[in-house]
C-alpha cells in the first residue's frame, strides 16, 4: 500500500510554501513473503517566491529527515537504498 498527501500555502501573493508526505508500507521481495523491505514514510518540502509576474524561484527539498530507507525491492537478495536528503533550485520563466 502507497500513499501521497501534498498541500501548498500562499503566504502571500509572492511566498508559497508547501509540505508532503509520501509512504509505503512493507514491499515483498518474493512469492512466499519472507523476504521484505520495511515500510516507510518520507517528507519533503518546497518555498517559492515570485521575483515578478514572469520569474520565479522554487527550492524542493525531499526527504527532509534525511530517513534511511530503501525504495526498491527486486528480488530476495536486492534493496535499493532511496537517496538521503536532497535540495534543488530552479528558476521558472514565462516566456
Amino acid at each position: 500500500h502507497s500513499a501521497s498527501l501534498w498541500t501548498t500555502y500562499a503566504v502571500t501573493k509572492d511566498f508559497t510554501f508547501g509540505a508532503g508526505l509520501n509512504t509505503m508500507s512493507q514491499v515483498y521481495a518474493n512469492v512466499n513473503n519472507t523476504k521484505w523491505a520495511p515500510g516507510f514514510a518520507r517528507f519533503d518540502a518546497m518555498a517559492s517566491y515570485a521575483v515578478n509576474p514572469d520569474i520565479s524561484l522554487q527550492l524542493n527539498v525531499q526527504n527532509l529527515t534525511n530517513k534511511l530507507y530503501f525504495d526498491k525491492v527486486s528480488s530476495p537478495h536486492y534493496a535499493g537504498v532511496a537517496p538521503g536528503r536532497s535540495a534543488t533550485l530552479s528558476a521558472n520563466v514565462k516566456f
